[in-house]
């Protein structure tokens, strides 16, 4: 089932139920990376769903030059048709395509190594073999890694990526040592960090990550955002 839903920064994004709808960790993600992109970034989404950080990132950012990778294509048709409704076609390009193919140049789209400044990745969360999966294949997709797991993802941003390029992620924070194993072994150091906490009485439950290629960081932790509380 569609619906059309307004955003407070005046977006309009076409929600679907049954195959993806974006949550709270969007925006979270959009807002983290959103004063580091710079007037002339070539940026790439993956794991776009329908195109809400790109959209969000193109409205409120001063890049302008967006591409957003998905691998489900009724996903990719809803993402191209909120670009459309946003006036974003000339700003944002869609693709299908299996981020794993990417690095072996096997993808359908031919990317050139290196060619963009920053990543944007809001992935699937939760191991194969862990949690209760959703009956519905398309929201299982968004939400396990049954199409792609971190290490496609660093694997990607590397061969995508400038060196000293922009890597933003948000992930569980239960995953932490798997996201700073993965990061590690593609070449990958944590700039910024920053936790996010449902409330001040329970832990922290996601985490957003600013990482560069080929760089060494001393990694910054910012303060912490309390969801009840914004």
């Amino acid at each position: 089932m569609t619906k059309v839903d307004k955003l407070p920064n005046g977006c309009k994004i076409i929600q679907d139920s049954q195959k993806f709808k974006f949550g709270t960790d969007a925006i979270l993600l959009a807002k983290f990376a959103c004063t580091k992109l710079k007037r002339n970034f070539k940026v790439c989404d993956l794991c776009t769903g329908n195109g809400i950080i790109p959209i969000l990132l193109t409205k409120d950012s001063t890049s302008k030059n967006f591409i957003g990778l998905e691998i489900q294509k009724d996903c990719v048709e809803l993402a191209k048709q909120n670009v459309i409704l946003n006036g974003f076609d000339k700003n944002i390009k869609i693709f299908c395509t299996d981020i794993k193919d990417i690095a072996t140049q096997k993808s359908n789209i031919n990317f050139t190594e290196h060619s963009f400044d920053a990543i944007t990745v809001n992935p699937p969360y939760i191991k194969l073999g862990t949690g209760r999966q959703n009956a519905k294949m398309p929201l299982s997709i968004a939400r396990h890694e049954i199409m792609c797991n971190l290490e496609d993802i660093f694997n990607c941003a590397k061969f995508l990526l400038k060196d000293n390029g922009s890597f933003f992620m948000i992930h569980r924070a239960i995953r932490l040592n798997d996201i700073f194993t993965s990061m590690k072994n593609f070449g990958f150091g944590a700039k910024t960090i920053q936790f996010v906490y449902p409330n001040k009485t329970k832990n922290a439950t996601m985490v957003l990550i600013e990482a560069r290629k080929n760089a060494s960081c001393e990694t910054s932790v910012l303060p912490s955002i309390y969801i009840q509380n914004n």
